[in-house]
């Protein structure tokens, strides 16, 4: 059986390496993209998760995980963000993590 594969997709380099860090001692492949534009590019069926930030330039957490759930109805999306502006759209996502991400929480979401 094959390793799951995570996507990370926030444009703050900081958080994508927490994240990518705490996915590859759990074990995951992952690949990280830093813009929802380059997510968007890189989605594909190989992916098990996307673990996407909402607030991005141009192409936020919605449109990423609804790119994602068209690409492979499959796939689990999980959202970490900070409530700000944009809402989550109801049903996009499998499991929304609030930022400053506790990564016990983030863990059990990706479980």
């Amino acid at each position: 059986m094959s390793k799951r594969k995570i996507l990370i997709v926030d444009d703050d380099m900081i958080a994508v390496t927490l994240v990518s860090e705490l996915v590859k001692r759990l074990g995951f492949d992952f690949r990280c993209a830093l813009s929802g534009e380059e997510a968007m590019q890189i989605i594909d069926n190989s992916f098990d998760t996307v673990i996407t930030d909402m607030h991005m330039f141009k192409i936020n957490g919605n449109d990423v995980a609804r790119h994602a759930k068209e690409v492979n109805s499959f796939i689990r999306v999980i959202l970490c963000y900070a409530p700000l502006h944009t809402e989550p759209e109801t049903g996009l996502f499998d499991c929304i993590v609030e930022k400053p991400v506790d990564f016990s929480e983030l863990i059990n979401a990706i479980a």
